[in-house]
């Protein structure tokens, strides 16, 4: 008598099939719709800290106006909590909560 594969591996394996032909399928840049209004570097003395971009839907920065996004690339190695306690101290100086 032929032994038959469990119908459990069966179903992994075409789940696993499934995974990997989507994964191809990339999900949408959420930049794909707006337009840079400008960019520039921070720098500290003579270290280069970060690259930042502002995005809006216009391409013009307008107050209260979204969506907008600001991409910030890290040119050095920062901790994350570090730099959301800093985060958090900045926007308290500026009133932002």
């Amino acid at each position: 008598m032929k032994q038959q594969p469990p119908k459990c591996s069966i179903y992994w394996l075409l789940a696993v099939l499934c995974t990997l032909v989507f994964s191809g399928v990339s999900m949408a840049n959420p930049l794909d719709d707006l337009k840079k209004v400008g960019e520039a570097k921070l720098k500290v003395l003579f270290w280069d800290v970060y690259n930042s971009s502002l995005y809006s839907k216009t391409g013009e920065y307008q107050v209260e106006q979204f969506p907008q996004a600001l991409n910030i690339n890290y040119l050095r190695d920062i901790d994350a909590e570090d730099l959301i306690e800093r985060t958090q101290d900045e926007w308290e100086k500026l009133g932002i909560k």
